[in-house]
């Protein structure tokens, strides 16, 4: 086969359609020479919605592939007569395909086809930027799932390739790369404010992390692929080289000026590490149980919880030493500009404004009737609050505490009150000049009113009940049956603890979650509302997976 000669205004660049970092290496190139720069990108792909549109011209030829194809030849027309070629590891700024087989295809296969069209094209010099969360220092790395061993893969391939059939080849490794046009980091900081979870900082809040801002990362391309040319024996073939902003930042202060600058509210609640990855083993436990699969793709992953809360930076003197490279961009100019680009995903209103009007009553106020229950419960009267906790604690220890049944409990109680009312109805007005005031009979009295509204509220339960019951009987309302069966699990749970320990409990959240669900109302709302569209989406779920014959028995239920 004939190789034409490579041409040095004329390069290429894979995925620049929707890799937002190849998409700045080709308008850098653009802008900086007079390069041709021919955009490869794989057919039938998801558009990167914070991209705008290529439109091919002389300039930006467009060539297509297919990623299922594992010939090189079909990659020949797009390298044939360039100088250099750029592959970015296309999980980089982009969702990962949550299927091993597609991830295969994306990462591993595309690597070997692009390194094999390079030296049947002719090209000389090819330089791929891949992920530095390659080196995780993890130890469990079958936890992070495929990703980061076939990204692995992929680099021991372009290392492979370098020196057969006059290829030089270099691996960059880019740590987080952000900016414009970002798919992955910044839409998931946005994610989890409207769910309420970046209320919340994993860990001490005190680790250390390199970003990139993008445009330093095309910078280092176009200095790795001119070092190439240059010195190749140096660079060609050499281990990984990492780029960085070169400037080390706290990971939740950046995230921080991320979300303030988006109208979000900055994290500031601490969770333990050792919770949050519980919880997430927990979640993921479920879901393998349940068989979900795919429809279990939860925000926060292990390796999600691994970056957030662990000190993450590297060592950058390579990429000085060898090609040259220094960021162009400071990290402080890159937060502003990528906040300025992502105006479309700001809040409209701030989500939390960490203001409550308090001139009018709270939620949990008005949920305990604004009366004197709710003063007491929400420590208006601390006086009325500790009285009604010590009375609260003394009945506990005199009917579960004490070791007697409840009926010779309740006996000794009343003739201790009994005893009590009897001698002081025999006291004098006054003890030692001291008036005392005496229990008028109508402190015994309840009103019509009070009794009334008591035995409407226990007839309205009662008929809720009722309804109900109608409901599910008839088999129409899942949502209201998935309730019921997790209100029943739920009280089994909790009748087998000891009375002592749910007596306890009880008493101590009685006093504890009013209080803090009044002073953190905007947080506990968010957080019940994402756990209520959890709770819908999971139901959602348990019903696509009952047996066919239960959901015709429905379907028809329905239509009589």
């Amino acid at each position: 086969m004939a190789v034409s000669e490579p041409d040095r205004t004329t390069v290429t660049v894979f995925f620049a359609r929707t890799n937002f970092l190849a998409r700045s290496l080709v308008s850098r190139l653009i802008v900086s020479s007079s390069s041709t720069v021919r955009l490869a990108d794989p057919t039938r792909t998801e558009p990167n919605p914070f991209l705008p549109d290529l439109t091919p011209s002389s300039r930006t030829p467009s060539f297509s592939f297919s990623l299922s194809d594992p010939s090189p030849q079909t990659l020949v027309p797009s390298l044939a007569g360039s100088s250099a070629a750029f592959l970015f590891d296309p999980t980089l700024g982009s969702p990962a395909p949550f299927d091993p087989l597609n991830l295969y295809n994306l990462t591993v296969l595309t690597a070997k086809r692009v390194a094999a069209a390079c030296r049947l094209a002719g090209v000389p010099r090819l330089v791929y930027s891949g992920s530095a969360e390659v080196d995780t220092g993890f130890n469990d790395r079958k936890s992070l799932g495929w990703l980061d061993e076939f990204r692995e893969q992929a680099e021991r391939i372009v290392l492979g390739s370098d020196g057969v059939d006059g290829l030089s080849t270099c691996l960059l490794r880019v740590c987080y790369p952000f900016g414009p046009g970002d798919g992955v980091f910044v839409p998931f900081l946005v994610r989890l404010a409207k769910l309420g979870l970046t209320k919340f900082v994993i860990g001490s809040g005190q680790n250390m992390c390199d970003l990139t801002y993008v445009e330093n990362v095309a910078h280092a391309n176009i200095c790795a692929e001119r070092a190439l040319e240059s010195d190749k024996t140096s660079v060609a073939g050499n281990s990984p080289i990492f780029i960085t902003n070169h400037e080390p930042v706290n990971l939740w202060k950046f995230i921080s000026n991320i979300l303030e600058g988006l109208g979000y509210q900055r994290p500031g609640i601490h969770l333990p590490v050792k919770f949050v990855l519980h919880g997430a083993l927990l979640v993921r436990w479920v879901c393998t149980q349940l068989g979900l699969g795919k429809a279990c793709n939860p925000e926060i992953t292990l390796a999600i919880i691994h970056m957030l809360s662990c000190t993450k930076t590297f060592d950058c003197s390579k990429a000085q030493r060898l090609i040259g490279y220094s960021p162009v961009v400071p990290l402080e100019d890159g937060v502003r500009s990528t906040v300025d680009s992502f105006f479309q995903l700001a809040a409209k209103t701030p989500i939390f404004s960490g203001e409550r009007d308090f001139t009018s009553p709270s939620k949990a106020d008005k949920l305990l009737g604004n009366g004197k229950v709710a003063d007491m419960l929400l420590w208006r009267d601390e006086k009325k609050t500790f009285f009604c906790i010590m009375v609260l604690f003394f009945l506990r220890y005199w009917f579960i505490l004490s070791g007697r049944t409840f009926v010779s409990s309740f006996a000794k109680l009343l003739l201790v009150v009994t005893v009590i009312l009897f001698g002081h109805g025999h006291l004098p007005s006054s003890i030692f000049g001291y008036p005392l005031e005496k229990l008028h009979s109508s402190h015994f009295e309840v009103s019509e009113p009070v009794l009334r509204d008591l035995f409407l509220t226990v007839a309205s339960a009662w008929n809720k009940g009722v309804c109900l019951l109608k409901s599910l009987a008839q088999g129409d309302d899942w949502n209201a049956f998935f309730k019921a069966v997790g209100s029943i699990y739920l009280l089994k749970l909790l009748l087998a603890l000891p009375l002592s320990v749910l007596s306890g409990c009880g008493l101590i959240c009685l006093f504890t979650l009013f209080i803090i669900y009044e002073q953190f109302e905007l947080e506990v709302e968010k957080i019940i509302t994402a756990s209520t569209v959890g709770g819908k989406k999971f139901a959602g779920i348990l019903i696509d997976k009952l047996p066919s014959s239960l959901l015709d028995f429905r379907h028809v239920k329905v239509l009589n």
